[in-house]
């Protein structure tokens, strides 16, 4: 007899598969700020950039996309209490024009910096960013290239380390809300048939997968067929 399944099997692949989609609305439906950006190489920095009192720091080559309305950087200093005021800068580098210059006020905490930006016209493709420190203190910013394995890098970093950029969409988003341009993201760099549909189908297929490797792990084995004593089949 071949094996076969087990009501508590079936029971426990139905609760499994309803569990796993419940999961994943929870996860696309929550809305949150979305990231639309971001020249990070690395999930946690282990380099830190330093912008001395009055002086000024520009990162070339940023990828700036329409959609943003703030950008965040990470910051720290290494005495005193609440960081220094400073002003940042969005240039497209084509046109040479100043598209957002906006100043934050010092006092706030170490650690990610919100700065509400105004939206380039276009997705700028080399765009310039900068950061001047307009306080009195060195201020230090988190890198985008070593990985924080590496080791903190206080007074200095690699040649071509960057102050770490990420630029954020407006309010929350739930990943709902983005579907459309997550699938039709999804579909690039793939064989022409593909479309936006098929991000969809991979998520059939993902929960079609757990389904069947929960049966398969409950499966019973089938009863052996017995010999008649001292006979042969």
């Amino acid at each position: 007899m071949g094996a076969r399944w087990s009501s508590p099997a079936l029971t426990a692949a139905a609760v499994t598969s309803v569990i796993f989609a419940a999961l994943l609305v929870a996860v696309i439906t929550a809305p949150r700020p979305r990231l639309a950006a971001s020249n990070s190489l690395v999930v946690a920095s282990g380099a830190v950039l330093v912008v001395p009192p009055g002086e000024e720091r520009c990162e070339q080559g940023q990828f700036v996309p329409a959609t943003t309305a703030t950008l965040r950087v990470y910051a720290g200093w290494d005495s005193g209490t609440g960081g220094e005021p400073l002003r940042f800068s969005i240039v497209d580098t084509d046109s040479a024009e100043l598209v957002s210059r906006r100043r934050v006020d010092g006092g706030y905490a170490p650690g990610a910096l919100d700065v509400p930006v105004d939206p380039p016209p276009h997705d700028l493709t080399d765009g310039k960013v900068c950061i001047e420190n307009l306080g009195s203190r060195s201020m230090a910013f988190a890198g985008n290239r070593t990985p924080l394995g590496g080791g903190v890098l206080w007074k200095g970093a690699p040649p071509d380390e960057e102050i770490r950029i990420d630029f954020f969409r407006p309010g929350r988003e739930s990943l709902w809300a983005l579907a459309p341009e997550v699938a039709r993201r999804f579909s690039l760099f793939k064989p022409a048939l593909a479309g936006p549909w098929l991000m969809w189908a991979v998520l059939t297929v993902a929960l079609g997968a757990v389904t069947a490797a929960v049966l398969l792990a409950s499966r019973e084995p089938g009863a052996r067929a017995e010999l008649p004593p001292g006979g042969e089949r």
